[in-house]
């Protein structure tokens, strides 16, 4: 096909590419979050008019869908074992070009280091292709992009243009920016094996919470596993938010604080049936849960040798007042509003 005609024939076509692009995302992110894997980022894109028409005169293509990235997705993630999961995804749910997809980290062997990325070349399957909303698809393709934040980092700047890291270097940078990249990709690694420990530690805690085994000191890890397995049921029913709120730090503080260390202590001052009373008046949060913990089982060590007057509105009263708390008297004494 004559470079202008594909010209015109993409500026026709790019909105249903655009709309490829959108719909493919979508259902990545959908896919990703319901096999509960983390990322960053998942962001579409149809190529650009200008960079269509750059690559038609510089390549040569029989036809212009004999382009692969007309529609492109780059998803995200923190770190590499993500990016290997939502790849095998991928492999899944949409039919692959082995053939045209590309695997960075492979390309370099194993004694260069550089940009890393998986490139997958897809279609949707067949099977999809008849639904009335992806019929309009049939047989387009799209790139796919699978990378790590590092990765990402480095990839941007490798492959900026503008920036001043492109091009022939002199020997010397040029060693240094290829040392940088091993650093990156190290860091990158490391990382995931971090990801990987919290992960088998987070697994070793609910078994200890759930065997009774309570003798480990308390961090975020293991306070948030200890909670969710603890109070699983008013989890399920919505009565608390299992979240520190981004005050994690200071509630371990506090903790300590009240003299309780462990897990096994903070066992010993959850009173009786309480889980029933959250139920019963819902709207927690971790935060909200200890600290109305530390109240029941001490008030008086709570707000003498613990509470910094950083907060003052006192919820769940009628909670706290069915364990004994006398609601009016620390109101009196600390300058506390009812928020209840």
């Amino acid at each position: 096909m004559h470079i202008d005609e594909s010209i015109k024939w993409y500026t026709n076509n790019r909105s249903t590419y655009e709309a490829l692009s959108r719909k493919t995302s979508e259902i990545i992110r959908d896919v990703l979050d319901n096999e509960k894997i983390e990322y960053y980022s998942i962001t579409c894109r149809s190529k650009e008019i200008d960079s269509f028409t750059r690559k038609v005169k510089n390549e040569k293509y029989e036809v212009p869908t004999d382009i692969t990235d007309l529609a492109g997705i780059r998803v995200i993630t923190y770190v590499e074992s993500e990016a290997n999961k939502a790849a095998e995804l991928l492999k899944k749910i949409f039919d692959i070009d082995i053939k045209k997809s590309i695997d960075k980290s492979t390309i370099l062997g194993i004694d260069k280091v550089g940009y890393r990325s998986q490139h997958y070349i897809a279609s949707f399957s067949s099977e999809r292709s008849k639904l009335p909303e992806f019929k309009k698809f049939s047989g387009l393709k799209f790139e796919a992009q699978i990378r790590t934040i590092l990765e990402h980092a480095w990839a941007e700047i490798e492959h900026d243009r503008n920036y001043k890291y492109t091009g022939v270097l002199p020997d010397g940078i040029k060693r240094r920016f290829a040392i940088l990249a091993g650093v990156l990709e190290l860091a990158d690694k490391e990382f995931d094996n971090i990801s990987l420990a919290i992960d088998l530690y987070k697994k070793i805690v609910a078994e200890k919470t759930i065997s009774g085994d309570l003798d480990i000191k308390i961090n975020t890890t293991a306070l948030r596993e200890f909670l969710t397995n603890k109070f699983k049921n008013a989890i399920e029913e919505g009565a608390i938010t299992p979240d520190f709120v981004e005050y994690e730090n200071e509630i371990i503080d506090e903790l300590f604080k009240f003299g309780i260390k462990t897990l096994g202590e903070l066992e010993k001052i959850i009173p009786e049936n309480y889980e029933l009373k959250i139920v019963e008046y819902p709207d927690h949060n971790f935060i909200s849960m200890i600290r109305e913990l530390m109240i029941i089982n001490d008030e008086n060590r709570y707000f003498k040798k613990v509470w910094s007057n950083d907060w003052n509105g006192l919820t769940h009263c009628a909670l706290l007042t069915s364990y004994g708390v006398d609601i009016n008297e620390l109101k009196e004494k600390y300058e506390l509003t009812f928020i209840d």
